[in-house]
């Protein structure tokens, strides 16, 4: 119950009037990957299906892609949660333009407000799923840098088709990365960072590279709390070729 107050109220900070416009981005009318609708589950779908797009299905005048067709520095977060991360490095690299792609609504919100009420212009925000957003809004050789921070690690093996470092997701980074971008993840998972050395490993369009650095002040709240118990991060990056 207090999880849900919580979560109105800062669904309704967001609509404040007094702050600077707001930086989550609008799609084109009927997109069905960012902003999807209330989904209702039957008997026959008790799961919502995913919203996959086709690139070329995409309007040419889609709002998104016009946006980061037109960025020169454009660099991309998954999931960027409650915005430690994606708020520091947009702060300290005022010539990049940022963009996260999260799928939880409230968490989009929170960023947005904290970008807003610091003054940051540079970071936009989109509500939706990544892999179907890479697939149908990010417009080929577009990115610079995609980050992603401790995924989902699915630690049961018959979950391990769940996991997001999967071949159709790097066919799907590799469509977006500029020549020379680079793929950049961390994990507090130990197997899954083995299994994300074994999907890449195979693959002939990266190579890999020395592990990107970040500031302190870039360091995650989850990153933050595990840390602190000792716990170990695992970080690797990849270069396209």
């Amino acid at each position: 119950m207090a999880r849900h107050r919580q979560s109105t109220k800062i669904k309704a900070e967001q609509k404040n009037p007094d702050l600077p416009p707001s930086q989550e981005l609008i799609p084109c009318e009927g997109c069905s990957v960012v902003h999807p609708p209330v989904f209702i589950p039957t008997e026959e779908q008790p799961v919502p299906p995913v919203p996959f797009c086709k690139v070329k299905d995409a309007p040419q005048n889609c709002p998104l892609r016009k946006f980061m067709s037109e960025a020169e520095h454009l660099e991309l977060e998954i999931g960027p949660g409650m915005g430690r991360f994606i708020l520091a490095h947009s702060e300290n690299n005022p010539n990049i333009q940022m963009i996260g792609i999260e799928k939880e609504t409230v968490r989009v919100a929170h960023v947005d407000i904290e970008a807003r009420k610091r003054g940051i212009t540079n970071l936009r925000l989109v509500c939706g799923e990544a892999l179907p957003f890479l697939i149908a809004c990010v417009p080929p050789s577009s990115v610079e840098k995609l980050y992603i921070f401790y995924p989902d690690p699915w630690p049961k093996r018959k979950h391990y088709k769940n996991r997001l470092f999967q071949k159709n997701f790097v066919d799907a980074v590799w469509a977006c990365l500029k020549p020379e971008g680079t793929l950049n993840a961390v994990t507090d998972h130990a197997d899954y960072f083995r299994h994300m050395l074994e999907v890449m490993e195979d693959e002939e369009r990266f190579s890999q590279t020395e592990a990107f650095t970040r500031t302190e002040n870039e360091r995650t709240d989850f990153e933050l709390r595990f840390t602190a118990l000792g716990m170990e991060a695992h970080t690797a990056s990849w270069q396209k070729k």
